[in-house]
């Protein structure tokens, strides 16, 4: 992973309150964590809201914006940070997000991992690039936490 200079977070969900999921909890705090001392210059959150149960969007935040407020108050500085609110699929989370990528730089994409074989499948064809697979796993202490 120390060649990977810049991240794409796919949000993963809200709960009936409106309160990012342990999916989209889970993958915001393992990308501050990924992202504190390493070499990674760019974050692009992804994620719009809801189409699938419309009624969770109750907070007017979009997935990629209540992923980066998580990382931010993790110590993630705001100036790496770039939003895509729009995406509703994984599809679209890299459609929407490749304009606010660097050219250049390896890329990890952070996601579960019963997602990630899907998620770098269509990542990579859409982007024309190799991906990095960032896991979050069910021991992440985020989605431990909010399983109990």
């Amino acid at each position: 992973m120390a060649d990977v200079e810049q991240l794409i977070v796919l949000g993963g969900g809200f709960n009936p309150d409106g309160s990012p999921n342990h999916q989209t909890a889970g993958r915001a705090e393992f990308s501050a964590q990924v992202q504190a001392g390493s070499n990674i210059g760019r974050v692009v959150f992804s994620g719009g809201y809801s189409r699938v149960a419309p009624e969770h969007n109750v907070n007017g935040l979009s997935e990629a914006e209540a992923m980066a407020s998580i990382a931010i108050d993790l110590g993630m500085p705001e100036d790496m940070i770039r939003i895509e609110p729009n995406s509703t699929s994984t599809f679209g989370n890299f459609i929407n997000s490749a304009p606010l990528l660097e050219d250049g730089p390896e890329t990890g994409v952070v996601t579960n991992t019963w997602h990630i074989p899907r998620a770098v499948l269509i990542g990579e064809h859409v982007l024309s690039r190799r991906l990095q697979p960032l896991a979050v796993d069910a021991d992440h202490p985020v989605t431990k936490t909010m399983q109990e």
